[in-house]
């Protein structure tokens, strides 16, 4: 899968988290997407990034690693 495919599912997922909820009393919570680096390694030969998205569930900001829902790998083309 490319990088641009992979980065739109991702991106897709995150959004359809934002969806859901509402309705209710509160606000739904909003979809969080953090990026960090990922080195050469066995999983990317070239490096690449890691893609975490989830619902900000304590409304800080910050995705929490116990709020991260999806997490992808996206490896650097070689």
């Amino acid at each position: 899968m490319n990088r641009t495919l992979t980065l739109t599912a991702v991106l897709a997922g995150a959004l359809s988290l934002a969806a859901c909820g509402g309705g209710g009393s509160e606000p739904a919570k909003p979809a969080l997407v953090t990026t960090a680096a990922l080195p050469a390694g066995a999983l990317c030969a070239g490096g690449g990034s890691v893609v975490s998205v989830g619902l900000d569930a304590n409304s800080d900001g910050t995705l929490q690693t116990a709020e991260v829902t999806q997490t992808q790998s996206i490896c650097n083309g070689v």
